[in-house]
């Protein structure tokens, strides 16, 4: 190969090596547009995606502001439902309704809070009854407290006994023939009977009316000694009322002798006339 040729041969070499790293390069740059086509697509994915996010972070956002605001608005507007119960003003006869409406409407009920029950207490008490547990805090640990007072005070049946018949005796007379006058007497008589009844057998006996009856003929203070006597038994019968009766007659005849012995004998005077010294 003569030089001429040689060196035509090297320059096609140089040529071929310059249009290679042009091929190489033109490639690179053909790879480096597509990178860069799928990143741009990528970040616009993501883009898109960082929206939606948004979007529901503010809807979040506002649900929760909205149900915080709800809620406030609830708590600050909470009222306990009213309850149909009568209010309870230390009335004997009418404690034991008063009392089975309260268990079964608001103490029986394991969901509400002792303190929840302990408003609806305050809120039915009038009179004696809300003076009575005026004082006790409105707690949880309370409520108890404040119920097991007004049981000691007022679930005391020799008491609920002669309020009833009292009630029952105590009704006015008729003497005019209207149908409200007798509807109410016989509304009034029927009650009383049937509260007498659910206490028991011997809350109805006759010794109870036989007893409060005479207690209303004795004097005040025979009547205190036999409500101290009688005090350890709910219902004492008619037997043991007249027996108290004749010990205390025993005891006013004895002191009414002792009296009469100790008072000092009256001396008779004679006072002669003055007609007998003329």
């Amino acid at each position: 190969m003569s030089e001429r040729e040689k060196a035509q041969v090297a320059q096609i070499r140089i040529a071929r090596g310059r249009v290679k790293a042009s091929m190489t390069r033109l490639e690179s740059s053909f790879d480096e547009l597509n990178t860069k086509n799928e990143i741009s697509i990528r970040l616009s994915r993501l883009d898109d995606k960082l929206d939606e996010l948004n979007v529901l972070n503010l809807s979040g956002t506002q649900n929760s502001v909205a149900s915080s605001i709800t809620s406030n608005s609830n708590v600050s507007n909470f009222r306990l439902p009213k309850l149909s119960i009568p209010q309870f003003s230390g009335n004997f006869k009418n404690w034991i309704n008063f009392k089975d409406l309260f268990v079964s409407t608001v103490h029986s009920q394991i969901s509400l809070p002792n303190i929840e029950k302990f408003q609806y207490l305050k809120g039915l008490l009038t009179n004696e009854p809300a003076s009575l547990i005026k004082h006790i805090p409105l707690s949880n640990d309370s409520y108890e407290e404040a119920r097991q007072k007004l049981l000691d005070r007022y679930d005391n049946k020799k008491q609920i006994v002669q309020s009833l018949i009292k009630t029952f005796l105590d009704q006015k007379p008729i003497f005019e023939a209207k149908s409200l006058n007798l509807r109410k007497l016989l509304d009034t008589s029927d009650e009383c009977l049937r509260s007498l009844n659910a206490l028991g057998e011997q809350a109805s006996s006759k010794d109870c009316w036989l007893i409060y009856l005479l207690l209303q003929k004795i004097d005040p203070e025979s009547k205190r000694l036999w409500a101290v006597k009688s005090s350890e038994e709910e219902f004492p019968n008619m037997k043991a009322f007249l027996d108290f009766l004749n010990v205390r007659c025993s005891s006013l005849e004895l002191m009414s002798n002792d009296e009469s012995e100790c008072k000092p004998p009256i001396r008779s005077i004679n006072v002669k006339s003055n007609f007998e010294n003329v």
